[in-house]
């Protein structure tokens, strides 16, 4: 068993420096407004605009995000909340081969979702909870309030370390920054959330949010349309 557990390890630890090379290669590669398949139609953003309008939300957001580092201490810190993930993630690994091999597929997984709430500001047609309904036509009940969202993370963790934050629109949550700092220091990896990224140019000049770019390990921006009169809600 210790020779399984530590073959577990081993490809979980490649399959991280994996996902992290290519996650660093990427970043170098500089971002463009260039499209090859694509041709604008009515309604559609003016793309010049849109990027002049991104360089200066960049320019305000500058002297409130925190960036990396790169110091020695906070590449330790990042080194110990993934390795503290991985070993979970390994004695998970194990645990599910034991439960297989025992006829129990109850099994745990690399990560969960949390729908932490039914409130969006889109109306994105294709948005439903696999039932028929649409998220924002549900009610908005049963919503963890912020104390016992962190009691959710607690037990959570105790088996999976992957967390995904969806809704509806999570970055509606008041106490988003707050719950997603806490899955951070309790080394949740990876950190993702799926969002329409309307508010995240709010959000990113908030210092409530100054950790948060940093502290995310995957951003999901998730659309229907380009054109906004086909998903926003006045007065959302």
């Amino acid at each position: 068993m210790d020779s399984l557990m530590e073959n577990v390890k081993q490809e979980v630890e490649n399959a991280a420096k994996r996902l992290a090379s290519l996650f660093e290669s990427r970043m170098k590669s500089p971002a463009d407004m260039k499209f090859k398949n694509y041709t604008p139609g009515e309604g559609h953003p003016d793309w010049a605009a849109v990027r002049g309008r991104a360089d200066e939300l960049v320019k305000e957001a500058s002297g409130v995000v925190e960036f990396d580092t790169g110091t020695v201490k906070e590449k330790a810190a990042e080194a110990a909340r993934i390795s503290d993930a991985l070993a979970t993630t390994g004695r998970s690994m194990v645990k599910n081969y034991r439960r297989f091999h025992s006829g129990n597929h109850t099994l745990l997984p690399p990560f969960f979702i949390w729908t932490m709430h039914n409130k969006c500001n889109f109306r994105c047609v294709y948005c439903d909870n696999h039932r028929g309904s649409k998220y924002f036509d549900l009610p908005n009940e049963n919503v963890l309030d912020t104390e016992k969202g962190k009691q959710l993370l607690d037990v959570c963790r105790k088996n999976v370390t992957g967390i995904y934050f969806c809704g509806g629109e999570p970055t509606l949550r008041k106490d988003l920054a707050e719950l997603t700092d806490y899955a951070h220091s309790i080394n949740y990896f990876p950190l993702m959330i799926n969002t329409n990224g309307s508010r995240l140019h709010k959000m990113l000049v908030d210092p409530a949010y100054s950790k948060w770019l940093k502290q995310m390990d995957i951003v999901i921006v998730s659309l229907d349309a380009l054109n906004l009169d086909l998903l926003w809600r006045p007065g959302a």
